[in-house]
């Protein structure tokens, strides 16, 4: 939805940008990225402020429609709050706390 909507800069470069310029709220990382990836994205955002959220091997490109997509940056605060309330709530409910 978000990335139909155009809030989401998809793929490295594109998060990079989106970082730069200030409008991420949130960046996605899929844990199939190198590690490389994920520590520049990973230190990227704790620069800038930005959380980050890691997903599933090929989850990020799956919900997006992107195979080969490891890094996006969220550029809408409310779909941003939405993704990490959402994500918040799966991780709790496969810890089996309710």
């Amino acid at each position: 939805m978000c990335f139909r909507a155009g809030r989401l800069a998809a793929g490295s470069q594109a998060a990079r940008d989106s970082l730069r310029s200030g409008a991420a709220h949130l960046l996605l990382v899929d844990e199939g990225a190198s590690a490389n990836t994920k520590k520049e994205f990973r230190d990227a955002g704790a620069y800038r402020e930005v959380p980050i959220a890691f997903l599933p091997p090929g989850a990020l490109g799956e919900a997006i429609g992107r195979s080969v997509c490891m890094v996006a940056a969220v550029s809408d605060r409310s779909f941003a709050e939405g993704i990490l309330k959402r994500l918040n709530t799966l991780t709790i409910d496969s810890a089996g706390v309710h």
